[in-house]
């Protein structure tokens, strides 16, 4: 039964990270709000913790077959090994005597095993979401600097976040370091360091979640002995950080991920291979090849553009209020009350004029063709219900063969780098 269930679990668990993107893509790409975008990285460390519950339970199954086999066949040999029977010389004998266990012994030691593989299991999950917690009420404890007037914001904010930082920082590696050494810092008897660390231990306990899970803790490193659990948590916090920051590439001819987008063809930019699990992100396209005279481009609301349209193109009236709102019928806009007041004339106007300011907000190039009178409108495109803007771009006139569409915005950016790297790269092909 039990590996019934962990079996059941773990195919469970094999799905759980591409739901957690499907669900975290549209926050990230629709959502400025600092409280709902804390959901990326908590879900970040939920998909790390699906890694590491599957490949426990992975490991447990092995360790619980082995058991079975263990157990059956000390069913059909209850005496063991025979070392009469295998008549081995003197000093193989002696070896065998010494380092065989008894096959009941050993089931019992691996039944233990298997038991304390879940306690280890929930244990490092609740370690990467205390990290998590830990970077999120950092980022808490920083945000009032955006309340204060723009003035006072780079006067005073500069020295304000420098110094919660490095005062975080500093507490949080000296709870982390008392967590890994299994409570080194807590057998310091010294009253001058004693008290006020009780006082900043019981801070992040609750802060990072760590009193939710404290027990589980404590009873591992008061029975398990230290060394054993002091190399497991160091060995899966070098392996989860090895696994993120560390690549073993010999295609050294191949740009990477971030180098020469004008050069490579993504998936991301085309309909035809859109993940269907992510969230359109970035301008694109129907397809790499053209056929037709034709194509549709149909570029994303970012609500990075939110601050655009208001600095490039004044009198722009909002459509909806930000944030949360009731779905149906009935909404209730408290930033659009002005809206509300115009007649259909005016709606028509206002809404001309967005669609103009986005026309004007992006320059659209054919290879080193700018393209004149690019015409948007709104658009709900169909693989994920994404927000955007569509045009269709006519090909009739350019020749057979390989093109880019560029996909800039008339920004004024602080550095050429900064502009290329807000620019997009469409290749595609003609084919008549």
């Amino acid at each position: 039964m039990e590996l019934l269930i962990v079996g059941f679990a773990l195919l469970v668990l094999l799905r759980v990270p591409d739901s957690l993107v499907h669900f975290l893509s549209p926050i990230e790409a629709t959502v400025s709000n600092p409280f709902f975008r804390a959901l990326i990285p908590l879900g970040f460390s939920l998909i790390i913790a699906t890694y590491i519950m599957s490949f426990n339970l992975g490991l447990h199954i092995i360790l619980r077959g082995y058991w079975i086999g263990i157990v059956g066949l000390n069913s059909v040999f209850p005496e063991g090994v025979n070392l009469e029977k295998l008549n081995f010389h003197p000093r193989f004998k002696n070896y065998l005597q010494k380092k065989l266990q008894n096959l009941e012994h050993s089931a019992v030691h691996i039944d233990r095993i298997c038991s304390a593989v879940f306690a280890f299991t929930f244990l490092l999950i609740f370690i990467f979401i205390s990290i998590t917690f830990y970077f999120l009420s950092l980022a808490l404890v920083v945000s009032p600097i955006a309340l204060l007037p723009e003035s006072a914001r780079h006067t005073v904010g500069a020295s304000y976040t420098i110094f919660w930082v490095l005062l975080y920082f500093f507490f949080g590696i000296l709870v982390a370091i008392d967590f890994l050494s299994l409570g080194i810092l807590k057998k310091i008897k010294w009253n001058w360091f004693a008290r006020p660390y009780y006082y900043i231990s019981a801070y992040f306990r609750f802060v990072t979640g760590f009193a939710f899970y404290q027990s589980i803790y404590y009873t591992l490193i008061s029975n398990v002995p230290r060394k054993v659990i002091a190399t497991i948590l160091t060995l899966y916090l070098f392996i989860s950080l090895g696994y993120f920051i560390t690549r073993y590439d010999e295609r050294i001819y191949f740009p990477l991920a971030t180098q020469a987008a004008q050069f490579k063809i993504s998936k991301k930019h085309y309909t035809e291979t859109l993940d269907p699990e992510r969230y359109i992100k970035g301008s694109v396209i129907s397809k790499k090849v053209i056929t037709e005279d034709y194509f549709e481009l149909f570029i994303p609301y970012q609500i990075a553009e939110n601050d655009s349209l208001l600095k490039y193109c004044s009198g722009l009236l909002p459509l909806k209020s930000r944030g949360l709102a009731f779905k149906g019928t009935v909404v209730f806009n408290a930033d659009s009350t002005q809206l509300n007041k115009m007649n259909e004339a005016e709606l028509d106007e206002n809404m001309t004029a967005i669609l103009a300011c986005v026309r004007d907000l992006y320059e659209v190039r054919i290879d080193e063709s700018v393209l004149q009178d690019v015409e948007f409108l709104f658009y709900i495109h169909p693989h994920g219900e994404e927000p955007g803007f569509l045009t269709v771009i006519q090909t009739d006139s350019l020749k057979t063969g390989l093109h880019r569409l560029i996909i800039g915005k008339k920004y004024s950016y602080k550095s050429e780098q900064a502009r290329r790297d807000d620019t997009e790269y469409i290749p595609f092909w003609i084919v008549r």
